[in-house]
């Protein structure tokens, strides 16, 4: 009788070996007016996109930086979380500015630097656990076995198998601590947002005059 395969059998036939590009690309000529109108006008209207996106970030980037700037200086007056406000230009344009309780990724050097500066409630991390590859590869056999007999796995391995990955972030309510985290480490409001990044969104912009 033929033994069982294992659970990690291939699932899939080895892929067959690229064959290596050509710099030289095959031109097919396509006859008629229309397809050379629109070709030249998908064309030019793709740069001008393009060049619109790259103007967008920039306007944006700088629109945002204001916000965030109006947006400490609401915290120190009102000692709290604002939420989302309207900032208004002399010519009459206005665009909301949204502060959200979301943040950029953090690693754990930052985690332990905003943790001594701050406190506890600041961080938080979550942990998942996940087999190493290499040592659940070694002991295919015995997995598929369901490890009923422990011995055929080193202990070395046992205490290798389990992969834990820690991912850290901002607590969410951090946003509304603002002020009172400014004053109890000493920092200004300013060095605070810039330390938890929020992530802000504009919306609803209005030109003006």
């Amino acid at each position: 009788m033929a033994a069982a395969k294992n659970l990690f059998t291939k699932a899939k036939e080895v892929a067959p070996a690229k064959k290596a590009k050509k710099d030289d690309k095959l031109i097919v000529n396509v006859e008629g007016t229309e397809f050379a109108e629109k070709l030249a006008k998908f064309a030019t209207l793709k740069a001008q996109m393009d060049e619109l996106k790259a103007d967008l970030a920039m306007s944006q980037e700088f629109v945002k930086g204001v916000g965030i700037e109006e947006f400490v200086k609401l915290v120190e007056t009102n000692k709290t979380n604002p939420g989302s406000f309207l900032v208004a230009s002399e010519k009459g344009g206005r665009v909301m500015v949204m502060p959200t309780k979301k943040y950029i990724t953090i690693d754990s050097a930052a985690a332990e630097n905003l943790t001594e500066v701050y406190g506890e409630g600041v961080v938080k991390e979550d942990t998942s656990f996940g087999f190493n590859t290499d040592v659940l590869m070694r002991n295919q056999e015995a997995i598929s076995e369901l490890i009923q007999n422990s011995e055929l796995i080193s202990d070395e391995d046992k205490e290798n198998l389990i992969e834990a990955k820690t991912v850290y972030g901002i607590e969410s309510d951090t946003l509304d601590k603002v002020y009172t985290l400014a004053k109890e480490s000493g920092r200004s409001v300013a060095e605070v947002v810039e330390d938890i990044q929020p992530v802000f969104m504009l919306k609803s912009a209005v030109a003006g005059k």
